[in-house]
């Protein structure tokens, strides 16, 4: 979700300074991430340092107080320390000796696979491409420079729908199903005639064949 409302903040962004006749047209885009920036550092100091690290250096008392400002009472804190603790020894003796070709036998590669397919798949998906370059899609397909900025404020909100409808995942999964999959035809519906600007054809052929080649790999 955060990626989508980055994506969807950089093409407001975009359009309203994009067109600007000097560099705050690009310097833009890194002046807005510096104000998320300096909220998290003003958050910072507040956030408590977690306790599973804290007993990892051997600073004991800390980590209860830490405990105690996530929420636990006085009287459970010092009973989950000492469950953090018995937690990282057991780590630690499982671990010992392993490298990193453990990652890759057995039931482990099972696990490997699926802990990075959710963010490999993103990419065979051409989810990065096509958030990199659909600016230059449309423009290849014959729009203006404003009307590109538009178009990618549309995919951006599309892109952020389909994303809530994961987070109802959990509530509602058959609807869910449902939600994602008509979000990604709309989304191809939306992608694939984008260029259909008679006066660009050729250029119009060239971007969408590129286009749809990396969105199918």
């Amino acid at each position: 979700m955060a990626f989508c409302i980055g994506t969807l903040v950089l093409a407001l962004v975009l359009n309203a300074f994009g067109d600007l006749p000097n560099s705050w047209a690009y310097k833009s885009c890194f002046v807005t991430q510096y104000g998320v920036t300096g909220i998290a550092l003003l958050v910072l100091p507040l956030v408590p340092e977690t306790p599973a690290w804290l007993v990892m250096r051997g600073r004991y008392d800390e980590a209860i107080r830490s405990q105690i400002r996530l929420g636990s009472t006085p009287q459970d804190a010092p009973g989950k320390i000492a469950h953090i603790k018995y937690t990282l020894r057991e780590a630690e003796k499982e671990t010992a000796g392993v490298t990193y070709a453990e990652l890759f036998r057995k039931t482990n590669l099972r696990r490997t696979i699926v802990a990075c397919m959710p963010v490999t798949m993103q990419a065979w998906a051409g989810v990065f491409w096509v958030v990199g370059y659909f600016i230059y899609y449309a423009q290849l397909a014959g729009y203006s420079t404003s009307m590109s900025y538009k178009l990618n404020i549309t995919q951006q909100v599309m892109s952020t729908f389909g994303n809530i409808c994961s987070v109802c995942h959990t509530l509602f999964r058959v609807e869910t199903l449902i939600a994602v999959v008509l979000d990604r035809a709309i989304w191809s519906a939306f992608l694939d005639p984008v260029g259909y600007d008679r006066s660009h054809h050729a250029a119009f052929a060239s971007g969408n064949h590129r286009f749809t080649q990396h969105r199918g790999w």
